[in-house]
């Protein structure tokens, strides 16, 4: 069953993604980003112009489209952080045992196995359930600039 909201935000996700990597390939290098996707586009928080931004969206649209679908996926999602640290908390709570002392070790050894095994499971939960490269007939509607941060801009993308 899909959900039309999520489905929408789980799109835009996927073009948020594609967008940041076509932004890291044009600079050649990974810069600090962050970006956060709803219903109506997605929010970019980083060293970017809104040109910039319009025209990587747009390739990014073009590429998906094309079955690139690799770039819905990114190793610097937010999903990966969110897992490593559920897994890693989850791993450490199970095996300390009734001694925290005695089950330290045992609980450091787990949950960092845990946050090495995180990484894929973060990716295929992007895969899965926070992004969908099928993104259909989405197209940017226009690129706003918000308030500015510290060495940044906050740019709000809206597609339709």
């Amino acid at each position: 069953m899909e959900i039309p909201g999520i489905s929408r935000v789980r799109r835009n996700h996927a073009i948020e993604h594609a967008t940041v990597a076509v932004l890291f390939q044009r600079r050649g290098r990974v810069v600090s980003v962050v970006g956060r996707s709803d219903p109506r586009g997605f929010r970019l928080f980083g060293p970017f112009s809104p040109e910039e931004v319009a025209t990587a969206t747009e390739e990014a649209i073009t590429r998906l489209r094309a079955g690139e679908d690799h770039l819905a996926v990114s190793h610097l999602c937010g999903t990966n952080l969110a897992v490593t640290g559920t897994m890693a908390g989850a791993a450490a709570l199970l095996t300390v045992g009734a001694s925290r002392r005695e089950g330290w070790s045992r609980a450091l050894t787990f949950s960092m196995l845990a946050a090495v095994l995180a990484t894929r499971v973060g990716l295929w939960i992007q895969r899965h359930a926070t992004t969908d490269a099928a993104i259909g007939d989405i197209r940017l509607q226009r690129v706003v600039e918000g308030g500015g941060l510290r060495g940044g801009r906050h740019l709000r993308v809206y597609l339709a």
